[in-house]
């Protein structure tokens, strides 16, 4: 649970920027989706971002 608490607190500051809310209005995606893509590519499978 806690880190789902950390994650919504993570997602809450992104989605206060406007050029980040634009981007996933334009996206198939959810805010919390694009985040845990972009964990994904960066930490599990370290593909330059």
């Amino acid at each position: 649970m806690e880190f789902c608490r950390i994650t919504q607190r993570l997602v809450d500051g992104l989605a206060e920027d406007a050029d980040v809310r634009e981007f996933v209005a334009s996206s198939r995606y959810t805010l919390v989706k694009l985040f845990d893509e972009y964990n994904y590519s960066k930490y599990t499978r370290d593909w330059p971002l």
